[in-house]
């Protein structure tokens, strides 16, 4: 997951308009402003992750789990796609599942997976 959110932090703006490595260029990384604007971001990212992994989606995340293995196709690079794509997931754990599948069948037979 770390290297998620690092990869969400390179290309993500703030509130600001700034990426994560432009926040300090005008201040001190001592800056009040700075740290707090810098934690602001990485507490979005997290969110933005942690939403996906919440108790009543985490079936439908089993099953695409093993179904990738089932299909031995790495998970992570779309996992992180479709983190940054969909802001909600369906309450019906079958039909998210099926959702998710689909999403994943597509990314693979675009050869990006």
């Amino acid at each position: 997951m770390k290297e998620l959110l690092l990869k969400r932090r390179s290309n993500k703006r703030n509130q600001k308009g700034l990426l994560f490595d432009e926040i300090d260029k005008d201040g001190s990384t001592k800056d009040k402003q700075v740290i707090a604007d810098k934690l602001n971001m990485l507490e979005t990212l997290m969110f933005e992750f942690l939403r996906l992994l919440h108790e009543e989606n985490r079936l439908s995340l089993l099953a695409m789990v093993a179904y990738s293995y089932k299909e031995d196709v790495d998970l992570e690079k779309w996992l992180f796609r479709y983190a940054q794509n969909n802001q909600t997931y369906l309450a019906d754990q079958r039909k998210n599942f099926i959702y998710m599948k689909k999403d994943f069948e597509r990314l693979i037979k675009h050869g990006r997976g």
